[in-house]
């Protein structure tokens, strides 16, 4: 943990981004305490299952598949 904060503190002093700098601060500040934790009803843990047992079982489609079946089902109304 230690040489962790060693390379952050050394890559923070070395680099000129400004942008990198201001998102470096911007994650800093989060203050994981005050999140709110959202909770997952039945239904969307059940829902999640499923999608996954049907991904492990190559039921899905790739990007190009769903862009296509998109353009067929546009083109059909």
């Amino acid at each position: 943990m230690v040489n962790l904060k060693e390379r952050l503190i050394k890559r923070i002093q070395e680099t000129t981004d400004p942008d990198l700098l201001k998102e470096v601060y911007r994650l800093l500040e989060i203050d994981f305490d005050d999140q709110e934790i959202y909770e997952l009803s039945d239904a969307q843990r059940a829902a999640i299952i499923e999608g996954e047992q049907q991904i492990k079982q190559g039921e899905y489609l790739t990007h190009e598949q769903a862009n296509e079946a998109v353009k067929k089902w546009l083109n059909e109304k």
